[in-house]
């Protein structure tokens, strides 16, 4: 399940290397709020020079992360694809919304990546209905080695002095 996580920080310019306070968006693999909560917090705390702290955080519908190969892709685009589904006892077309992300540089781009990446091993009808540009600055997949929030790790200490 993916979280979309909108974050205040203060972070070093640099153009002019003066502290100036951001607002970023960041798409986080979690199986709860609390759990993208503090992952985004986490990952964001080396990058900050003050405290992050989480503004927003909603469940997003995703069907899937498309990656370019692309060394210049730096944004995400949110693209909307009806699948056709053809039910032969009904005789009827039942279309089906899905929702991918893609990492592209313009909104051409990520339709090409989309269908060169994604939709070559697929065998069913489809048609693209939306390609928007996402606020999203980068994605945080699950992973077992994914740093730990600093406030966990203080108490921890503190459980273990005290036992």
């Amino acid at each position: 399940m993916y979280f979309e996580c909108k974050i205040k920080t203060e972070k070093i310019s640099q153009q002019d290397a003066a502290p100036k306070f951001v607002s970023e968006s960041y798409l986080v693999d979690a199986m709860t709020f609390a759990e993208a909560e503090m992952r985004v917090m986490a990952e964001q705390a080396p990058y900050a020079s003050g405290p992050v702290e989480v503004t927003a955080c909603k469940k997003v519908k995703l069907t899937g992360i498309v990656e370019s190969d692309n060394p210049q892709a730096d944004k995400y685009f949110k693209i909307k694809v009806m699948f056709v589904n053809y039910d032969e006892e009904k005789q009827t077309e039942k279309r089906v919304a899905n929702y991918f992300y893609v990492h592209a540089t313009t909104l051409l781009d990520a339709v090409k990546v989309f269908q060169e990446e994604e939709m070559k091993n697929w065998q069913v009808d489809y048609e693209v209905t939306s390609v928007t540009d996402t606020p999203i600055m980068d994605i945080y997949r699950f992973s077992a080695e994914a740093p730990k929030p600093q406030a966990d790790k203080d108490s921890s200490t503190e459980n273990e002095k005290k036992n």
